[in-house]
């Protein structure tokens, strides 16, 4: 990670918005072994609320996640599924067609 980059932090974290206060935190915290951060955590008061989501430990991770297709069945590593419409293929000139089985998802 480009730690200059995140120095536009110093601006963003007034921000209004309690999400924009919630990443310039998280942010900030992650990047604090730089030095820099460290000064611009002294100066963030966010409320009590705010803070609390903003330590909150994300729980959202891979294995988590559940994967549907579209008529709501859940689907797993291994299943085969049909396109229902066509896709470009990024990176290439290829488009899978719709009505394509694609095998062990």
């Amino acid at each position: 990670m480009d730690t200059d980059h995140w120095r536009c932090l110093n601006d963003s974290m007034w921000s209004q918005v309690p999400a924009i206060q919630v990443m310039a935190w998280r942010l900030l915290t992650r990047l604090c072994a730089e030095g820099w951060p460290q000064g611009l955590l002294d100066m963030l008061y966010p409320d009590d609320e705010t803070l609390a989501w903003a330590q909150a430990e994300n729980t959202d991770d891979l294995d988590s996640r559940v994967h549907k297709d579209s008529n709501g069945a859940v689907l797993s590593a291994g299943d085969t599924v049909t396109l229902i419409k066509d896709l470009d293929i990024k990176g290439t000139s290829f488009k899978a067609k719709r009505g394509t089985a694609v095998r062990n998802i």
